[in-house]
């Protein structure tokens, strides 16, 4: 007899491997942001005080001293945009980990629920095997979220780290910080070290949040960790968005008109649900997601739509892309589908 809490077992251990998302003691974002404001009040002063100087003193002495303000001055400020990104980068690590928390709270409650209606299955090998494939299938889901989570921390990680690397006050270059990221024990790696996350802030988190989609567009090209190990490369951090979205949703069934998240999606249904849930519009039907750039079929990265007459799917880079087969799945890049007519390569975020 299958002993059902072992069958459970692997999806408790992943999740405390991602940990709560939630610290004790001192609020980091809330120290960020008063160091911040504190610097900030510095460089405004110093500048205050060259721009009431200036005009009464001159000479060789004046003009040392008024450039050392102002060097002063924009130390300052560069230290008050570096608190404010570290405070950014930070509250981007908590969302994901606060995120997968959620995402793998479900999928355990989905296992508990098959297990509770398991009593009958037990009875007889072939529902042992049923069982059995309903807890891999769960715990495949699972180690989806985590592999997700985990390269969202290694970019917000490497973005922590590069805090810091050009302000320099006085002469004197400022070290980066040292440091995890919280509620987890993943760390970030050298792969992972192009931007996913705002490394700069314009404004103030009051007003905008700790994220928003103008930042992500001015970052640039974003890492995406695919199932097989690799990482890939996306064109925007809202196309790594869309394919960890889509990545995310393996294993669920084929539906004709399809666009529920868990329970069934056709071809363009899933592709218009990943990028919708990056923040991104795209039209409903295949065909006409032919939107954005063309590109080559060479030069597809991640997130890129790979679209025929009847058909789309989303590249993953690495030879890879994700489609609604049944079930959906990874499967190689290819330009041929069923004789249907191949429109092309298509990025719909640049």
């Amino acid at each position: 007899m299958i002993d059902v809490q072992l069958l459970k077992q692997p999806l408790d251990d992943l999740a405390a491997t991602l940990g709560t998302g939630m610290f004790q003691g001192v609020d980091p974002v809330r120290e960020f942001d008063q160091v911040g404001t504190t610097l900030q009040q510095v460089c405004d002063c110093g500048l205050a005080a060259v721009k009431e100087i200036e005009p009464a003193w001159s000479g060789l002495t004046a003009e040392t001293a008024l450039a050392e303000g102002r060097e002063l001055a924009r130390g300052a400020d560069a230290l008050a945009n570096d608190s404010q990104a570290l405070s950014v980068n930070w509250l981007a690590a908590i969302e994901s980990v606060l995120r997968g928390v959620g995402e793998l709270a479900l999928i355990g409650a989905s296992f508990v629920n098959v297990l509770q209606n398991s009593r009958e299955l037990l009875s007889q090998p072939l529902g042992q095997l049923v069982l059995l494939k309903e807890a891999l299938d769960h715990l495949s889901r699972a180690l989806d979220v985590v592999l997700r989570i985990s390269a969202e921390l290694s970019v917000a990680s490497g973005n922590i780290s590069a805090v810091g690397s050009a302000s320099a006050v006085g002469g004197a270059t400022m070290g980066p910080p040292g440091g995890g990221l919280p509620g987890s024990g993943l760390m970030g790696s050298a792969e992972a070290q192009q931007s996913g996350f705002p490394s700069t802030h314009s404004a103030s988190y009051a007003e905008n949040g700790p994220y928003s989609a103008s930042d992500s567009l001015a970052v640039g090209t974003a890492s995406v960790l695919l199932p097989d190990g690799t990482v890939a490369q996306a064109p925007t951090p809202q196309a790594a968005d869309a394919v960890r979205n889509a990545l995310s949703q393996q294993g669920v069934p084929y539906v004709w008109g399809g666009t529920s998240p868990g329970a069934g999606f056709d071809c363009s249904g899933l592709t218009q649900w990943a990028y919708g849930q990056a923040g991104v519009d795209i039209p409903r039907l295949a065909h006409e997601q032919s939107i954005g750039t063309p590109v080559g079929i060479s030069e597809a990265m991640a997130g890129d739509l790979v679209v025929w007459d009847g058909h789309v799917a989303m590249a993953l880079g690495n030879g890879q892309m994700i489609e609604a087969g049944n079930p959906i799945s990874v499967s190689p890049m290819r330009t041929d589908n069923m004789g249907q007519a191949f429109h092309g390569v298509y990025r719909p975020t640049s």
